[in-house]
């Protein structure tokens, strides 16, 4: 079951019923009192859902007026586009990045299997949120990034980098990535991650798996999870020089 607050849930279900339009645009919604009574919910948790609904545009309130529904706009989708690590770091400037905590874990078998790691040596995990600047609502990303614990000293200045974790761990220990390495799949947020990302459990979503190569060993892991509807991931592909020319 959701963590989520009961005005956040009353307000998703307003939001759908707009977003499918069962709530007709330019229809008056029903007063707070009648809304309260018929979820059996006090008027502050109405109000409280009513002023997210504001905030996405999706309803006007004017006085003497009523509570209008208005025509949805259509969220923004981060539309990202990556062949190069510049690439990722353009991602990481345009976005607002918060560091939600910082653990020295002890690897078990589980996770040293996904970190290419011996059960029990010990890793620092960082782990993260983005949010675009214009919407702060809509979180695009939770991350979790795992590094080896002697790269993660000297991280004071952590919350004030904007730049790929990488990059710091270029500056601090002098440790170059030369590569990247990618592997997107499907996934389902489990209640935690629903939960930071303001969206239901079991929403769809991708997560996308990196490791950072540095001399053909991964020094860095991040592991990111991205909801539906929040953002795209675009591969141009080219053609070999000379493919054509092939009978």
């Amino acid at each position: 079951m959701s963590s989520r607050p009961i005005y956040a849930a009353l307000a998703n279900e307003l939001r759908q019923e707009i977003v499918s339009g069962k709530l007709k645009v330019g229809a008056l919604l029903p007063p707070e009192v009648e809304i309260a009574t018929a979820h059996k919910l006090s008027r502050s948790t109405v109000r409280a859902a009513l002023n997210c609904l504001v905030e996405e545009g999706l309803i006007s309130r004017k006085k003497g007026s009523g509570t209008r529904v208005e025509a949805p706009r259509p969220p923004r989708i981060f539309d990202v586009s990556t062949s190069s690590i510049e690439d990722l770091t353009h991602f990481s400037l345009a976005t607002n990045r918060t560091i939600l905590s910082q653990t020295d874990i002890i690897l078990d078998i589980a996770l040293a299997a996904r970190l290419e790691a011996q059960p029990g040596s010990h890793w620092h995990r960082i782990t993260t949120l983005r949010v675009p600047p214009e919407s702060p609502d809509r979180p695009i990303s939770k991350t979790e990034i795992y590094l080896e614990a002697s790269l993660a000293t000297d991280l004071e200045d952590i919350d004030s980098f904007k730049g790929l974790f990488a990059d710091l761990i270029y500056e601090k220990h002098g440790i170059s990535v030369e590569a990247v390495q990618q592997v997107i799949r499907p996934a389902l947020l489990d209640d935690e991650t629903a939960q930071l990302l303001k969206t239901d459990r079991n929403t769809p979503g991708l997560e996308i798996t990196r490791r950072y190569i540095s001399h053909g060993q991964p020094v860095l892991f991040s592991f990111s999870v991205y909801p539906a509807g929040r953002f795209e991931y675009r591969i141009t592909l080219h053609r070999n020089s000379g493919y054509g020319d092939r009978t």
